[in-house]
């Protein structure tokens, strides 16, 4: 079941028959990270819908008479807990009997009920720059590829569709600068997505998102060194917790476990009481998880989109570039002067390179040997018989009839 659902999921990108329309680095945008995100709901989701998230105690028997466990619980949870900065000498840090004069001081927490939520709405956004480039590319590649991506293809019908595409790059030389444009604006956009992820998830974890990495690699080592790895996963969390806490003066708010509540309630005299609960957050020890690996996850995934952006720049402007990537795709058989026609902008050699990616490594060598053949001669995209020809009946039309081009003529001004 979970896995038909996977399939259906993955359906919704990629299709056997759909054309290649990306590069591996856009994939990992709108593929892995937001599958990786997603799983992170489901998990995160788990634990704060379908278990217990926190816990709290009020070690008063009289409290317990006042009001429910399962009461305080709720109320803590929907309410959110706080601790209090400056009290790391305390049993718990951040912990203390309830005063007045902490009110003021206390951080709140109620972070975690929003978790879910934002790790949906940050899977969807890394989204958006594929749908915008399909979108874009509005199935171009896909009509251009014909039948070439079969290997078997007759001899008889490889040479027609060879031709059909010759004719397309005759007739649109120079036209595609707006292909290329759109593809390098979403490049753009996936980079300036990741680091927008990047900043609002430390706006929202209250400014510990940047360096959260590093204060966890240093709380642990800071335990001790000499340490098994037995001793550290498990006999010692709590001290490996407490001095991550201490070590950040508590402004850290997923390294808490432990919290506080307060519950203001009537007596039956009319008298105002104080409930101060304890409360115990197991589904932080899942978010720490979580952030840690979002934290490695978004480091790496700012580098390669830098590099992939820089690599796509190169390319656009820089021809030789671009004529020497060609040459490669053909082991050199054929000389760059031959290719110039159809390298004059980025668009053009963008286009060429989507086909090339997607039909027979051979269908293409011939395709570039017959386009080598001939120069742009301004025939009409109704040569090419890959796209409608409705715009070019009515050329026809006109060709026959002079009057009607006239009466168009008059009918613009």
């Amino acid at each position: 079941m979970f896995f038909q659902a996977l399939g259906h999921f993955k359906g919704l990108f990629y299709n056997s028959s759909d054309a290649i329309i990306d590069d591996a680095i856009f994939k990992l945008h709108y593929v892995v990270s937001s599958t990786l995100l997603y799983f992170c709901v489901i998990l995160v989701s788990g634990k704060a819908y379908l278990g217990d998230p926190i816990h709290c105690s009020t070690w008063a028997f009289d409290s317990a008479k006042v009001i429910q466990t399962e009461m305080l619980n709720s109320y803590c949870y929907i309410h959110s807990t706080f601790i209090i900065p400056g009290l790391s000498g305390e049993t718990y840090p951040g912990l203390a009997p309830y005063q007045s004069k902490h009110q003021t001081q206390a951080i709140q927490q109620s972070y975690y009920q929003w978790v879910p939520l934002l790790l949906f709405l940050q899977g969807s956004t890394f989204l958006l720059p594929f749908f915008m480039w399909k979108q874009f590319e509005n199935g171009l590649v896909k009509r251009l590829r014909l039948d070439l991506n079969d290997p078997s293809l007759p001899v008889q019908t490889r040479d027609e569709q060879i031709s059909r595409l010759v004719l397309y790059f005759q007739t649109h030389t120079g036209r595609n600068m707006l292909y290329g444009k759109h593809f390098i604006y979403c490049i753009f956009f996936n980079f300036l997505n990741v680091m927008a992820q990047i900043y609002f998830t430390n706006l929202f974890l209250g400014g510990i998102f940047f360096m959260y990495g590093t204060n966890f690699s240093y709380g642990h080592s800071g335990v001790n060194e000499a340490s098994s790895f037995e001793d550290i996963a498990f006999p010692k969390m709590s001290r490996i917790m407490h001095f991550r806490c201490k070590w950040n003066v508590l402004t850290t708010v997923t390294c808490n476990n432990i919290f506080r509540c307060v519950l203001h309630v009537f007596g039956p005299s009319g008298t105002k009481q104080i409930i101060d609960a304890l409360c115990v957050l197991p589904l932080n020890i899942l978010h720490d998880k979580v952030y840690l690996v979002l934290w490695y996850w978004y480091g790496v995934l700012v580098l390669i989109t830098l590099c992939n952006l820089i690599y796509w720049l190169i390319h656009y402007f820089f021809k030789q570039c671009r004529q020497s990537h060609i040459q490669r795709h053909l082991k050199g058989k054929t000389k760059g002067n031959e290719l110039k026609p159809f390298n004059q902008n980025f668009g053009d050699w963008l286009v060429l390179h989507q086909v090339y990616k997607n039909i027979e490594h051979r269908h293409f060598t011939r395709l570039v040997s017959e386009m080598c053949k001939v120069e742009s001669n301004g025939l009409r995209r109704s040569d090419t018989m890959i796209f409608d020809e409705s715009k070019d009946s009515e050329d026809n039309d006109l060709e026959k009839d002079p009057l009607k081009r006239t009466e168009k003529k008059v009918v613009f001004q």
